[in-house]
Parts: C-alpha cells; structure tokens; sequence
C-alpha cells in the first residue's frame, strides 16, 4: 500500500476509518482448523472487516497451498468443541418467533 492510501484508507463496506494492526486468520482445511498469526492488516473501526495487501494476501495463498503440515506449524493447541443445539435456554428468555 503507498503512504497516501494507508492514511485515507476507508472500509469498503461501512466507509469508516480504518487503522494498521497485525491480526490472526481461522482458516479450515478440510477438516483441520489453523491458525495464522502475525499478519499485517488494516482493520475498520466499525465493522472490525480486515483488509491485506497484495503482498500479504500472496502470502496467505502461499501458505494455504502447504495445506498447513502440523510439523512445520509454529505452535499446536487443543481446541475444545461445543454444539449449540445442546444449550437449552428458558422460554421466557426466548426471542419472539419471526412472522412467517
């Protein structure tokens, strides 16, 4: 990205400002969930959308085309899995069903 645009760069769905961070990425891989760290972005103030630049994204696409070998990964972690058709809520908490 050129200095010029990094200042003035507005998000393309919500048009507010948007601010340089270093960002992660969940990515699934068939049936393996990833995680891609210390990527540089751009991330709205509104929406929280992040935005790449070409670099970053060829990058990505690189990355992506290892399909992730665990041997090579940085750090490995356990990630617990919960269903949300086990969570039971009261009907008075309930939301009104929408008309039809």
């Amino acid at each position: 990205m050129e200095e010029e645009q990094k200042d003035n760069y507005l998000c393309k769905y919500c048009n507010s400002e948007t601010y340089e961070d270093v960002v992660k990425m969940c990515l699934w891989e068939e049936e393996k969930l990833v995680v891609v760290e210390d990527i540089p972005a751009r991330v709205c103030k509104n929406c929280m959308e992040q935005f790449y630049d070409e670099a970053t994204r060829l990058r990505i696409d690189k990355l992506k085309d290892t399909k992730f070998p665990v041997e090579e990964a940085k750090q490995v972690v356990k990630v617990p899995i919960f269903s949300l058709s086990s969570v039971k809520i009261s009907e008075k908490a309930s939301p009104e069903k929408p008309e039809a």
